[in-house]
């Protein structure tokens, strides 16, 4: 089963859940019957979501999860009558060497794709925005026939802005963070701080080849202060197990806490 025909039919399945019931589809839309079609794109344009009426019903564009996921939670919201889900931010960035677009939410639900041509590292970036209770989609090209540097660095700078963008002047949030992860026989312990100052101490024993300098760029383009040690034998698992500290960390750092900037000084 294709990728897009995957969708379509969660995208149909979660419909059906809501109480609307498409036909069966073979193609990359879905139509809905129904009386009046209008009354519900109406409703649905108040969330920024645009469906099409046609004579006898409704239809909806299959796209990604993210996007489709943005139709059912406004979806959501008009039948049920319940909050929306904060939106997600839109980032990209563009440089001789590489182009990278990012869509972020946070907290979100742990929904997760990132695509860069790096596999090794891209699944990284999933393990981190995952344990830190995020929806994540960054896709990119770049000059990967140079090696890895400028995609790793450009895909967690990129990530690092949107991280920033979203998190705002940071008010009502915990602020600090801390996590152990094992796995296997590698243990990572991360440290993290929504400091507004980009600072990173970093040990990565042994470093598969670019993880050190991941997480210095994630923490110059976030401003966060970041404190990474981890050890074992096997380089996969050390990263592993770091992306995964780092992400837990930031889970915790992102936990309400009241109204307030957690600074003396009334700002980060």
């Amino acid at each position: 089963m294709s990728a897009q025909v995957a969708e379509r039919e969660r995208l149909a399945r979660c419909l059906r859940e809501l109480g609307l019931v498409p036909l069966t589809s073979y193609t990359n839309f879905l139509f809905i019957p129904m009386d009046d079609p209008q009354a519900l794109v109406e409703q649905l344009m108040a969330w920024g979501v645009v469906v099409r009426a046609y004579a006898g019903g409704l239809r909806i564009s299959v796209k990604d999860e993210l996007d489709d996921d943005v139709l059912l939670d406004a979806v959501r919201c008009v039948v049920n009558g319940e909050p929306p889900s904060p939106p997600m931010l839109r980032h990209r960035r563009a440089t001789a060497e590489t182009v990278l677009s990012v869509r972020l939410r946070v907290p979100g639900e742990g929904r997760v794709y990132v695509n860069t041509g790096l596999g090794f590292y891209d699944h990284m970036l999933q393990q981190l925005a995952f344990h830190g209770g995020m929806d994540l989609r960054l896709e990119g090209v770049g000059d990967l026939e140079t090696g890895d540097h400028h995609m790793v660095e450009d895909m967690m700078r990129t990530f690092g802005e949107a991280l920033d963008e979203a998190l705002g002047d940071r008010r009502g949030l915990t602020r600090y963070g801390e996590a152990r992860v094992p796995m296997d026989e590698a243990l990572a312990h991360a440290v993290v701080d929504l400091s507004g100052r980009a600072t990173a101490n970093i040990t990565i024993t042994p470093d598969p080849g670019m993880a050190v300098h991941a997480f210095e760029s994630l923490a110059q383009t976030a401003r966060i202060t970041l404190h990474v040690t981890a050890t074992g034998e096997n380089a996969h698992h050390v990263a592993e197990a770091s992306f995964k500290a780092v992400g837990r960390a930031l889970a915790q750092a992102f936990t309400p806490d009241g109204s307030l900037i957690r600074s003396t000084k009334g700002s980060l």
